[in-house]
């Protein structure tokens, strides 16, 4: 025999006890507190004086503890008579028997005492994890701030620290609720949490739970999607799936949890990001019910409508609207001095852009005024709500959804804003300038007897981006939307406009190139155009005897650009971008360009090329220059058939592609060049020759490297100007 410490008696006391036949459970063989304590403090890792805890409940109280032989007969007695054990918890030893029992229980051969441990062990071991670091323990205050409080923290958090940050919370830890968000830590006290130890200590039973956890963790049904605070999606996720940053989306958030509230189906974000994904990518609800898990469709629709009515009722009337914003506020923050100069109107003066954009809707039975509806096709209503827009791409209200029939045409929607009392005059004053398009040409009458400058210049381009921004940005407005949609359409409309002016950068910003275009329109805008009056004055759109067609070393002539130097002559990049698609159908595995000089005048060129809409449709075009002439100044003038091509503040598209590829991308190597892949396509018209006019020309290969050289550098690597970056082609 061999003396054994008190810990180990204490490890041995229930196999003892089974050796009497009584059932191995400590609370039949002290009370329910020292069991509770002496528990406890085996969790936490404490030593146990047993001596002491007895002493301790010796001088509290006494009990009525029966020897261990009467223990012995009752049990011998039960085994007689084969009935099973019925000994109560107040049936326990004395304290003395107590402690003699277990010395003499415990006197027992060593093999028979190891035996004993390892079955002890066996029942609950506990297992050391090491490379799993653990937090403090503490039942008593916070994990985080060590506060005195009485929240336990849920199992759940003990998961999603361990998940994300790989550290083991000891169970019954405490926090405080201001470190919880649904249950969960916030991220920031998360990422707060100290390691204690760089391992972790659990009993068999806590790392059973642990693995039938993770099991059920690894097994479960994953969402396609999830749109939660913790959930994998970055920045660029959220902008690609909803059309907004993150940071946008926590915006719109606290929008909603006023009006809306969390529910069994769906949470909060879940609902927000329902309806950003809808006008996103316009996908059906149907789809979305299966991407956020939903099993009913009309939960979807339900979310949406909510989303929609507290969008509508807390962040619409900050962003849109003519209520929603002053007119100094209007003027400082969203006006342009480049307009102003341009238009030479006085600086206090507002500029609004004007314009309509076209929605399809599928057509219902139960539509109004369905009969006064136009549209190409005979499914679909054709609706058109007026964008009023700042010369920054502010779009200050996108009013009313007018039925796009000819009874509704721009002009007629623009005098109901006129006459309406809470409409556009709101913020218009006399002396304010509207920028229209021609089809306003019958309300200018009524805007004029309002006080206002009515304009039709090239500047409204800027409304057409503000368009193609919206329909880019929300794929919604882009594609037929669903009839059942149709009462909601208003309202997204507002909602997806606000989106924009509230996260979205301006269209147009100032820079030094726009007080160069001020210098350039100004000296342009008494300009007649010279090239027009020559062509018309000697009729050379007829006399084709004088035109020859132009080889190798007339063409040579032509003055040399840069990238920068024609947008002088263009006045931006929208007209060169579409020369270089003129240019990529033409040259120089195209139809080709006809070019042909004039046998009186060196310096005049005449050119031929297919519309890019119609294969019968031709324009013809004329460029005067300096032969050998270097920079803007080398050419004159131009002159071409279409609509647009007798202006001389820039020039049409048809002059701009001529203009680029003589100046330009003849002397750039194909292999430079940006191309179209036409191989996968069949043309089943005749192939035609290509004209060697309209072969890569100069053999100097010295200009050739020079060109190149100047190409590289200012063009294909450079970074697009403002207004290069807000044209949408």
């Amino acid at each position: 025999m061999r003396p054994i410490s008190e810990q180990q008696m204490w490890t041995v006391l229930p196999n003892a006890m089974l050796k009497v036949g009584k059932t191995a459970r400590l609370d039949h063989l002290i009370c329910s507190g020292c069991h509770g304590f002496i528990r406890g403090r085996l969790r936490r890792g404490l030593n146990v004086d047993l001596q002491v805890r007895l002493n301790q409940v010796e001088t509290s109280r006494s009990r009525n503890f029966q020897s261990r032989h009467h223990v012995e007969e009752g049990i011998q007695d039960q085994n007689d008579e084969d009935m099973p054990n019925t000994s109560s918890d107040h049936e326990v030893p004395h304290d003395e028997e107590l402690s003699q029992a277990m010395v003499i229980d415990a006197q027992v051969p060593e093999d028979s005492f190891e035996q004993d441990v390892r079955q002890i062990q066996q029942h609950d071991p506990v297992v050391e994890m090491p490379g799993i670091p653990s937090a403090s323990s503490n039942e008593n205050r916070c994990l985080i701030c060590k506060t005195s409080v009485r929240t336990r923290i849920k199992r759940r958090a003990i998961i999603e620290v361990f998940l994300r940050r790989g550290i083991l919370i000891p169970e019954n830890n405490r926090c405080c609720k201001d470190h919880l968000e649904d249950e969960i830590l916030k991220p920031e006290d998360m990422d707060a949490i100290e390691v204690e130890k760089p391992y972790s200590t659990l009993t068999g039973k806590q790392v059973a739970k642990w693995l039938t956890t993770l099991r059920k963790l690894a097994t479960e049904k994953k969402l396609p999607i999830d749109f939660s605070k913790n959930s994998s999606l970055t920045n660029s996720d959220y902008e690609m799936l909803l059309g907004v940053s993150m940071a946008s989306f926590e915006i719109l958030l606290k929008h909603c949890e006023g009006p809306l509230r969390n529910s069994p189906n769906r949470t909060i974000r879940s609902a927000l990001a329902m309806f950003l994904m809808k006008l996103r990518l316009n996908i059906s609800q149907r789809v979305l019910a299966f991407l956020f898990g939903i099993k009913n469709q009309s939960t979807v629709s339900e979310s949406i409508s909510a989303v929609l009515d507290a969008l509508m009722s807390t962040f619409v009337p900050l962003h849109s609207g003519y209520n929603h914003i002053t007119r100094e506020d209007l003027h400082e923050k969203h006006m342009r001095r480049f307009y102003t100069e341009i238009l030479g109107v006085p600086p206090e003066s507002l500029i609004l852009i004007l314009d309509g954009t076209y929605i399809f809707t599928q057509k219902a039975s139960d539509f109004k005024l369905q009969r006064r509806s136009y549209s190409s096709h005979k499914k679909r209503n054709l609706f058109k709500p007026m964008m009023v827009v700042c010369p920054d791409g502010y779009i200050v209200e996108a009013t009313g959804l007018f039925y796009g029939d000819c009874g509704n045409n721009d002009a007629n929607i623009l005098k109901k804003m006129l006459e309406e009392h809470e409409s556009i005059m709101v913020i218009l004053e006399d002396g304010d300038v509207l920028i229209l398009d021609r089809g306003f040409r019958d309300a200018i009458e009524e805007a004029e007897s309002q006080g206002l400058s009515v304009l039709v210049t090239m500047l409204r381009w800027v409304v057409e981006s503000a368009n193609g921004r919206l329909k880019n940005k929300f794929r919604f407005f882009d594609n037929t939307i669903a009839a059942s949609c149709f009462p909601k359409l208003p309202g997204f409309l507002k909602v997806a406009v606000s989106i924009l002016n509230a996260f979205s950068p301006p269209l147009f910003t100032e820079s030094d190139w726009n007080e160069q275009l001020v210098e350039l329109v100004s000296s342009r805008l008494e300009t007649e155009n010279s090239v027009q009056m020559l062509v018309e004055e000697k009729n050379l759109q007829r006399k084709n005897a004088l035109w020859k067609n132009a080889d190798e070393d007339c063409v040579l002539e032509f003055p040399q650009l840069s990238m920068e130097e024609l947008k002088n002559i263009t006045l931006g990049p929208y007209q060169i971008k579409i020369g270089a698609l003129y240019n990529n159908q033409h040259a120089p595995s195209g139809s080709g360009y006809e070019f042909f000089f004039h046998e009186e005048m060196a310096d005049l060129v005449r050119a031929k090329l297919q519309s890019r809409f119609c294969k019968r449709g031709h324009h013809t075009l004329w460029i005067k220059f300096i032969p050998w002439g270097r920079g803007p100044e080398a050419i004159v003038g131009w002159y071409c058939l279409c609509k647009n091509g007798a202006r001389t503040l820039g020039c049409c598209g048809h002059v701009a592609a001529v203009l680029r590829y003589l100046a330009l991308d003849r002397f750039v190597p194909p292999a430079h060049r940006r191309q179209l892949d036409l191989q996968g396509y069949i043309d089943a018209t005749p192939i035609q020759q290509v004209p060697s006019s309209s072969q890569p020309g100069p053999s100097q290969r010295a200009l050739v490297e020079d060109i190149v050289q100047l190409v590289d550098d200012s063009s294909d690597e450079e970074e697009l100007s403002n207004f290069e970056e807000l044209l949408d082609i």
